[in-house]
């Protein structure tokens, strides 16, 4: 896991330096070209170091499940997020709150194409 996550953290923290170091070098546009190699030497990075984990018979894309989770998810958030600006009333929350639930439990009974405990 730190093989992969140390990497990704070093941006963020060297960043805002490198950034302001070179901004006062050269020209504040340079910044936006500074990605490219850096990006570019990641790429190599990645292909010499990191373990091709592919599977030889992957298993297909659940459509179904992907559909009822991501539907109630977004859904879910979007409840969440209307809910303190008052723009509903509270009938249409509380409805799209339970539709919202109704999708990610149909989700839970779904997932996988086996029958679930709550489905049976």
């Amino acid at each position: 896991m730190s093989f992969v996550a140390i990497p990704g953290l070093i941006g963020p923290c060297s960043g805002p330096s490198s950034a302001a170091s070179s901004s006062g070098i050269l020209n504040w546009r340079f910044i936006f070209f500074a990605n490219l190699p850096v990006g570019i030497a990641g790429l190599i990075l990645v292909y010499l170091h990191l373990p091709d984990y592919r599977e030889e018979n992957p298993k297909p894309l659940d459509v179904v499940g992907l559909i009822l989770f991501g539907s109630g998810v977004a859904l879910l958030s979007y409840v969440l997020e209307i809910f303190g600006d008052h723009s509903l009333t509270l009938g249409e929350m509380l409805g799209l709150l339970a539709l919202s639930l109704a999708l990610l439990l149909g989700y839970g009974c779904t997932r996988g194409r086996r029958p679930s405990r709550c489905c049976s």
